[in-house]
């Protein structure tokens, strides 16, 4: 259970210390005594914020350091792991002989005459044969798919 009062209990208990208050006579003992009290629940108040506040800095602080940990510690790691496998897809790429490359750029461009397209140097596949809406091709297990580019 906590060691603070409740909200309600807060609020009822300085509402019957501001009535008190204000029908005291200040110099009187109980004048004096209420003074005091407002005092102590004062610094009850005070030691409760201070106490979230340092909660919260020490979280933050912990929260920091486990961000800067991870990323001093393990992205460069990773970076550098990237980079690795970059550098060695590039030379598997560059050990293929040309002449397979020619051929795979020819199959390709074969099957693209095949479907009706063309496709030139940079790669961009034009289309060469106007294919209309209700035009369809049969496909596997008896579906029908219909084209329709939007020529």
């Amino acid at each position: 259970m906590s060691s603070f009062p409740s909200p309600a209990l807060t609020v009822y208990f300085l509402c019957c210390m501001q009535f008190v208050q204000y029908n005291t006579d200040p110099k009187s003992y109980a004048g004096s005594a209420i003074t005091e009290l407002s005092n102590v629940v004062l610094d009850l108040g005070y030691n409760a914020v201070d106490l979230v506040r340092n909660t919260q800095t020490v979280i933050l602080a912990v929260a920091l350091a486990i961000l800067t940990v991870v990323v001093l510690c393990l992205l460069p790691p990773a970076i550098l792991r990237v980079d690795r496998k970059k550098d060695e897809s590039m030379d598997l790429l560059l050990t293929i002989p040309v002449q397979r490359v020619q051929e795979i750029c020819a199959a390709r461009m074969e099957q693209l005459t095949q479907m009706g397209l063309d496709a030139d140097a940079a790669g961009t596949v034009l289309v060469i044969l106007k294919v209309h809406f209700h035009d369809c091709a049969p496909i596997a297990f008896g579906a029908v798919v219909l084209f329709d580019l939007g020529i």
